[in-house]
């Protein structure tokens, strides 16, 4: 599905990511974890080709099921966005329109993958949405990103990346912005649209609930290098890398402060 090899990409002179090097096939949840300014992000970005005006690969390879997308045009990039790879942002509103009903934006998503009508459009949405416990959706698709909260923008995010049932999705610590409660509820959301699309999902996140809950594999990125890769067990309960094992006692000390 993805293969990401011995990738190097810079801001400017400075180089983010070092060499990465891993895969993510279909129906699997990898998770890449690290403290802020590791390059978890810059790693999404440049899968995605949006890495701006001064982001730039500098070296390897990201394949997508056959295609060097480091090489990619703008043009092909286009046709994958939104139709086989979705990108779910840490701030929903850099994905949504903010001058434009959510319907709507609904149904631009959806004609990417051909013509489609308003009441089909929101049937489809409603459905998605009801899935992340969305409630009152037909009120939520009237409405305009900046009449709702947070926590509902990042959900309806998901749900606009969920909708088209792509091969990939990228997740930039899709459930920062919710409560505990409708966080688990929004993982089990998204494992249920795996099984029932196959599709992969790479994530980066710092909440290693959500990595126990959904990951396969893991990651783990230190001053843009990946360090550490293995299952979830293997990262979680058997770390090798001191990085990681400094990770791994964080969470549970906060954890321990909390109880």
């Amino acid at each position: 599905m993805l293969e990401i090899k011995d990738l190097s990409v810079s801001y400017g002179n400075r180089e983010i990511v070092h060499n990465v090097d891993f895969s993510v096939q279909s129906g699997e949840t990898v998770c890449i974890v690290g403290e802020s300014g590791s390059g978890k992000s810059t790693l999404l970005k440049a899968i995605t080709g949006l890495l701006g005006q001064e982001g730039h690969i500098t070296g390897g390879r990201i394949e997508f099921d056959g295609r060097n997308l480091a090489q990619s045009d703008p043009k092909e990039y286009r046709s994958l966005r939104g139709s086989r790879i979705a990108m779910v942002y840490q701030h929903a509103g850099e994905s949504m329109d903010p001058v434009m009903r959510i319907g709507r934006q609904f149904q631009e998503e959806l004609s990417l993958k051909g013509k489609i009508g308003r009441r089909e459009s929101d049937r489809k949405a409603t459905e998605c949405m009801k899935q992340l416990l969305l409630k009152e959706p037909e009120r939520i698709l009237r409405s305009y990103p900046s009449m709702l909260s947070g926590g509902t923008n990042q959900r309806v995010a998901l749900a606009l990346a969920m909708v088209m049932e792509p091969d990939l999705i990228l997740a930039d610590e899709p459930t920062s912005a919710l409560d505990v409660t409708v966080q688990a509820e929004v993982v089990k959301a998204m494992q249920n649209m795996k099984k029932a699309t196959n599709a992969a999902i790479l994530m980066v996140t710092h909440n290693m609930g959500v990595v126990a809950q959904m990951a396969d594999k893991v990651g783990v990125m230190k001053s843009g290098k990946l360090i550490e890769w293995g299952t979830a067990e293997e990262i979680l309960s058997h770390p090798v890398h001191d990085y990681t094992k400094m990770l791994m006692s964080c969470v549970l000390r906060m954890e321990t402060e909390d109880e």
